[in-house]
């Protein structure tokens, strides 16, 4: 699998676990939700550029915060 394939595919996830957390929020799942996030931001393949930046920089703080509440 190349490495483009690889972040199509963990935002593929991201996009699954973040609609299971609607139907069933949970620290645990919040917290694979802020892994994720993580992965795909220090992904080799990643480049930040504005279309993206704010987006995964924003859901990346607001998973964190979330965590910290429970």
């Amino acid at each position: 699998m190349n490495n483009t394939n690889e972040i199509i595919q963990l935002e593929s996830w991201l996009v699954i676990l973040i609609n299971t957390y609607i139907e069933h929020p949970s620290i645990n799942l919040a917290k694979i939700i802020s892994y994720y996030i993580d992965r795909i931001l220090t992904h080799d393949d990643f480049e930040l550029n504005q279309s993206n930046n704010c987006q995964y920089i924003a859901m990346r703080k607001y998973w964190r915060w979330l965590c910290l509440q429970h």
